[in-house]
């Protein structure tokens, strides 16, 4: 494997909070941050953001690839995903059509 870079973007908007209580009484577009004891983890905070905008796993452009030729190669070409219709003579319904008009 190789190095990936990709560009994370996320928007969060935090209420500082020190109980409970308070974080009941923000408004819903504020994300509660508890502020206990008048010192916060920052950086935990952040850890955990960009753990939620992660990717779930690497993806890379098809472009830029490195088994591009072999996924291609393992794509069915277009003409060979179309199913032939062949024309039988004997499909099911002239059979029937022809007892039909068979008399015994």
């Amino acid at each position: 494997m190789t190095d990936m870079h990709t560009t994370l973007e996320s928007r969060f908007d935090l209420g500082l909070v020190i109980n409970d209580e308070q974080a009941q009484r923000l408004p819903k577009a504020l994300e509660p941050f508890l502020f206990e004891d008048f010192s916060a983890d920052l950086w935990a905070m952040v850890e955990d953001e960009l753990l939620l905008v992660l990717p779930p796993f690497p993806l890379h452009e098809r472009d830029e690839c490195p088994a591009k030729e072999d996924l291609e190669a393992l794509e069915p070409s277009k003409a060979a995903s179309e199913p032939e219709v062949k024309k039988r003579e004997d499909n099911p319904f002239s059979v029937l059509a022809g007892l039909k008009t068979t008399k015994h």
